[in-house]
Parts: structure tokens; sequence; C-alpha cells
């Protein structure tokens, strides 16, 4: 369902987001579906609205504690 759903926004030209990485292999996973932004425990704990700020990385905008690869 993960490789369908990031295949489907690729070809309508949207951007997927991985939700809830928490494990190496969930972050494994999506780098191998070529899934280039994502969240989660993993990758970054919770953070205040006010901590958060936006950035743009490769045409699209993250929040600050997203770490491309």
């Amino acid at each position: 369902m993960f490789a369908a759903t990031i295949a489907l926004a690729k070809e309508a030209g949207l951007t997927a987001v991985a939700v809830g990485i928490e494990t190496n292999r969930q972050l494994a996973l999506a780098r191998e579906l070529e899934c280039v932004v994502g969240q989660g425990f993993l990758l970054h704990g919770p953070a205040a609205p006010d901590r958060i700020r936006l950035r743009e990385s490769s045409g699209s905008v993250t929040s600050a504690p997203w770490r491309p690869w």
C-alpha cells in the first residue's frame, strides 16, 4: 500500500510524505521507494509550534527537523 501511494503521488505530480517513521526499517523503505519527505520520532521528537520553522528544500517546503537524505 505504501509503494502504491507513493507511485500514485508521483504520477499525479504530488509530493508524498512518509508519516510516522519510527524504525530504521521504515526509513530504509521510504528511501528505497524514493519518498523524499517524511516525519516521525526516528527523525525528530515532538516540538512546540514556536520552535518549528519552515524551510525550502529541493523545491518543496519542509519543517526544520526534517533531514533529507
